[in-house]
């Protein structure tokens, strides 16, 4: 079942044209990478999915309803944690919460369970710049995921960490996200990134920018222990450079 269902969405600024026609989908449970070099118009497309800018033309639709200009029907993760520095991590987190009106005396009973889920165990009560880079992602997206809402909209989320970090966080994402099945769409510029954590991948190229490929990924590749060391991997990582003619 298509949860998120982009049609022939084309937008332009000051009379150009940054995307182009775009259409792609979201499964439930699925989740797909936008691959594109910065500047390719991942963002662009990112704001008109999230409601906050209406596109020149077409449609994103959310379980077979429109919801262009409709700000709040996803959750939306930008590159940077933006955690707020004044707040306990659990009163940052449960943000979401107080927003649709909940006490914060049960929003907080609420939150901590997934403490441990999200890797956060002992730090309920401890503030962001007390954190790695690591849990402060990991902190950002079990904000983003007590929004509740049906797609993910996450914004390069990794991309401030080390390599190492990076490395560590993706086999945890893998590992939550195979418990709590969260329907997402995932813009990156890393290829590495886009083959390890995705099902599908949308390559965004050329200008304005058009879909050049879909790539799937079946999943008995991802459980191979040394997928990323894999003639399968670089295969695949051969035609996506070749698709961005990098």
């Amino acid at each position: 079942m298509m949860i998120l269902d982009v049609k022939n969405v084309t937008q332009s600024f000051d009379g150009q044209q940054i995307i182009q026609k775009i259409n792609l989908q979201v499964a439930k449970g699925e989740i797909v990478s936008l691959l594109g070099v910065s500047g390719s118009g991942k963002t662009t497309l990112f704001n008109v999915i999230a409601g906050l800018n209406q596109p020149a033309s077409g449609d994103v639709l959310l379980a077979g309803t429109s919801i262009l200009n409709q700000p709040g029907q996803v959750s939306y993760m930008l590159q940077k944690d933006l955690l707020m520095p004044y707040r306990t991590v659990l009163d940052n987190v449960i943000l979401p919460l107080l927003i649709t009106g909940t006490s914060k005396k049960l929003a907080r009973k609420q939150a901590l369970p997934f403490f441990e889920e999200f890797g956060l165990t002992g730090y309920a009560k401890s503030y962001p710049d007390e954190l790695s880079g690591g849990m402060r992602q990991r902190a950002a997206l079990l904000r983003t995921y007590l929004f509740h809402k049906p797609v993910a909209l996450l914004d390069e989320p990794f991309s401030a960490l080390d390599a190492i970090t990076k490395r560590a966080l993706h086999r945890w994402y893998l590992e939550i996200m195979g418990k709590i099945h969260l329907s997402t769409l995932l813009i990156t510029h890393d290829i590495d990134e886009a083959l390890v954590l995705s099902n599908r991948i949308y390559v965004l190229a050329q200008k304005p920018s058009i879909i050049v490929d879909e790539i799937n990924i079946p999943e008995a590749l991802h459980q191979q222990p040394e997928f990323e060391l894999s003639d399968e991997f670089l295969q695949l990582k051969r035609r996506i450079i070749t698709d961005l003619n990098i």
